[in-house]
């Protein structure tokens, strides 16, 4: 079974010789695209793609006192990659968002919210490789 001419299941060397990048391009560190998310970071997330261009991981938003990150994981690709939202008043110290403040819909999409108590306050999407 295939989606968009790609198997279902397809692990991160895979992914890359589909994307016809030369040997250099393929590093999971790699940005031959120029949009800001490195090769697994566009594995782990769907709609991303190495050599696409600009991509969208993610929508930000605050309400309500809550600081909120939405963001769809790669079904297909979760056997290889582990995806969770983290948050930090700083570049460093970062946690996991509480499980007691994700969502998850029914359509696949995730929010997370962090309530907006310290600033500045930053969000992210941490990408690891699972074994």
């Amino acid at each position: 079974m295939t989606k968009l001419g790609m198997p279902l299941i397809t692990d991160f060397t895979e992914f890359m010789n589909i994307a016809g990048l030369d040997a250099r391009q393929k590093a999971a560190d790699a940005d031959p695209d120029g949009d800001g998310l490195k090769n697994f970071a566009e594995f782990a997330l769907p709609g991303n793609d190495p050599v696409a261009g600009p991509a969208v991981a993610g929508a930000a938003g605050q309400s309500s006192g809550q600081f909120t990150l939405n963001w769809r994981p790669s079904f297909c690709h979760n056997a290889y990659a582990a995806t969770v939202c983290q948050w930090s008043s700083g570049p460093t110290g970062w946690a996991d968002v509480p499980a007691a403040q994700i969502v998850e819909s029914a359509d696949g999409n995730v929010t997370d919210s962090v309530p907006t108590t310290s600033q500045p306050l930053f969000l992210r999407l941490k990408v690891t490789v699972t074994s």
